[in-house]
Order: structure tokens, then sequence, then C-alpha cells
């Protein structure tokens, strides 16, 4: 089965050979068509809701 969406998150800043690798993994998930959800840890978190969802599920 495959992910709905792969999550990478990002700590470092200034690293040249850790933002290379970055890029690299953008790619990588670009070229194989997967929906990536990047969140680095010095902003807030991002909106996580599948597409065509909004808000929470009802409760049971």
């Amino acid at each position: 089965m495959t992910p709905a969406a792969y999550v990478e998150v990002y700590g470092i800043h200034g690293r040249e050979s850790y933002d290379r690798r970055k890029a690299e993994k953008r790619e990588h998930y670009q070229r194989e068509g997967s929906r990536l959800i990047e969140w680095d840890v010095a902003q807030p978190l991002p909106a996580l809701a599948r597409p065509g969802q909004c808000g929470s599920r009802p409760h049971a």
C-alpha cells in the first residue's frame, strides 16, 4: 500500500550539505508524483487535512 503522503521535518538551517539533501528529497518526491508535506520546525505546523477534507471528522 502506498502512503497518502510523505512527511519531511526540517530543523537545520545554514548547512549547505543539509540544504542539498533537502533539495534532492524534494526532487525525488516530485519525480515519483508523491504528495509531500514539509515542516520546518522554526515555523508553525502546516495544514494536515487530506485533500477534500476540511475540519475534523464527526465523532461516532
